[in-house]
């Protein structure tokens, strides 16, 4: 994985994993925290609500602004329902349904959950099956957050990281 991620991210600076980079909050801002996890099957719109809770009332303690998850298993026909009970909540959620290897499936996905009360909703810049990126505004700065989820497969996953390669470079 590293062997086929690190060339990827040495052409793109900008990209640079969030562990090299460390950011002071600007000034005026409060700190806030963002989570990726692997979530392998959310628990469908209720699971999704557990969460969504979960961040509203840790709030304070973990500054829990953005959860970056993969592997949610909802269904196609449940993304519009889970977007609108994010929407009611001050949620904004970008999701995606299928693999990269596989679109049509059940299995997989990637999503990102903002707190828009803490983050400036999104501007999405590629929503595809295994790939979501994003920008969003915190004060002064402008965040660029991307979320994979590669496939299993070493050629699936050599293909899918190409791919994505392309893509970023024409940003």
């Amino acid at each position: 994985f590293v062997r086929l991620v690190r060339p990827l991210l040495d052409d793109l600076p900008h990209l640079t994993h969030a562990a090299e980079r460390r950011k002071e909050p600007p000034r005026g801002m409060p700190s806030v925290s963002l989570v990726t996890w692997n979530v392998r099957g959310l628990g469908g719109i209720k699971g999704l609500n557990r969460l969504m809770t979960y961040m509203q009332k840790n709030k304070t303690n973990d500054k829990l602004a953005v959860v970056m998850g993969q592997e949610h298993n909802l269904r196609a026909d449940e993304l519009d329902t889970a977007r609108t009970k994010a929407l009611i909540r001050d949620f904004q959620l970008i999701v995606t349904s299928g693999r990269a290897d596989d679109p049509a499936s059940s299995r997989g996905g990637v999503f990102i959950l903002i707190d828009t009360k803490q983050m400036s909703e999104a501007k999405i810049l590629h929503e595809d099956p295994g790939f979501i990126r994003v920008t969003v505004d915190w004060g002064a700065e402008k965040l660029d957050l991307a979320n994979v989820y590669a496939p299993v497969h070493d050629s699936a996953r050599i293909d899918f990281y190409n791919t994505l390669r392309g893509r970023l470079r024409r940003c």
